[in-house]
């Protein structure tokens, strides 16, 4: 039942909450000889493999109990995914300290992440097909085992790639938890990092709502499911754009004034979608992708500021908190 799934959706969100920025605070305390993030990600990867083809395969398995298996794999999954989430994304902290080179590393990572869905978005035309629910299932769980095995080795060689970036905590003693639980959260009273985590709050508000109600004004309000992966296919293509062009103006112009155009960009595309996203393909195509222009901008430079925030705090605090700030973002993202 769709109020059962969304239930058990928003327990796994709900987990993370908890769980984010308590991964974050530790990963920032961990000191080995390969590095503070390594540990998590080769760990992680995995068991995040494992955990997501679980997803796909246990619920159907087993008659009787889909709920109970099916929350918890997704617990499994969503706990082994942060152990890579968090140091994968802090990782940008220190591959670079230049505040430019961060926002071309930010637009990249950003492209590739719209094309892995744009990929999704193809493969939803087989996945999806309207035979028999038994052929459905069956794609479901070979998909999901596909993706979970190249997604394992993609982030373990993204890692092994950047790895003597990876450099432990230049302190080798640490205060308590519970001070730096409070360390991070002096992030929230900076008015920058306040600034940059209520931008982030709001924008995947937006943008999250945006791409998930695409799908059911699509099937329900259009009366045609195939522009589902037209309107997001579009709307990828439009973020891998904007993307690249707010990664190129933030170089130019302050990251705060490049992040406000991208949103700005935000409100007539919108626009634009209420007017003719329902009159014609054409129509609902284009406007997908300008939604997308705006998000690809503002996205890209959530995750470019996001580093220059922990500068600044070390400056003025003399301790550095890298994956505990990205929790914080991270998390605020996942509440909206």
């Amino acid at each position: 039942a769709p109020a059962t799934a969304g239930l058990i959706v928003l327990i796994s969100l709900v987990w993370d909450v908890v769980l984010d920025p308590l991964v974050g605070i530790l990963a920032d305390r961990v000191s080995t000889p390969i590095g503070r993030y390594g540990p998590f990600i080769l760990i992680g990867a995995p068991l995040t493999a494992l955990s997501f083809a679980l997803v796909f395969i246990l619920p159907t398995s087993v008659a009787g109990h889909g709920f109970s298996l099916t929350l918890t794999s997704l617990l499994l999954f969503r706990t082994a995914y942060t152990l890579i989430d968090l140091p994968h994304n802090a990782l940008i902290t220190s591959v670079s300290t230049n505040s430019a080179e961060r926002s071309r590393l930010a637009a990249f990572r950003f492209v590739f992440s719209s094309l892995a869905v744009i990929a999704i978005s193809l493969a939803s035309f087989f996945v999806l097909s309207p035979d028999a629910l038994s052929a459905q299932s069956e794609r479901f769980r070979t998909f999901g085992l596909s993706i979970a095995v190249i997604a394992s080795a993609v982030v373990t060689l993204s890692w092994w790639s950047v790895r003597r970036f990876d450099r432990n905590p230049a302190s080798a003693t640490w205060p308590g938890f519970v001070t730096q639980l409070a360390h991070a959260s002096s992030f929230l009273r900076d008015r920058d990092g306040f600034a940059v985590i209520s931008y982030a709050f709001a924008s995947a508000l937006f943008i999250g709502l945006f791409g998930k109600a695409l799908n059911y004004f699509a099937k329900y309000e259009l009366g045609e499911e195939t522009l589902v992966s037209i309107g997001l296919t579009s709307m990828m293509i439009g973020q891998i754009v904007g993307a690249l062009a707010f990664g190129r103006v933030s170089e130019r112009l302050e990251k705060a004034q490049a992040v406000q155009i991208a949103g700005l960009c935000l409100v007539p595309a919108a626009a634009l979608f209420y007017l003719v996203g329902s009159i014609s393909p054409m129509g609902f195509a284009l406007s997908s992708a300008l939604i997308g222009l705006g998000a690809g901008g503002v996205f890209t430079l959530i995750w470019s500021l996001a580093p220059d925030m922990v500068d600044k705090v070390e400056a003025e605090s003399g301790q550095r908190s890298e994956a505990a700030f990205f929790g914080l973002v991270i998390v605020t993202m996942k509440m909206a």
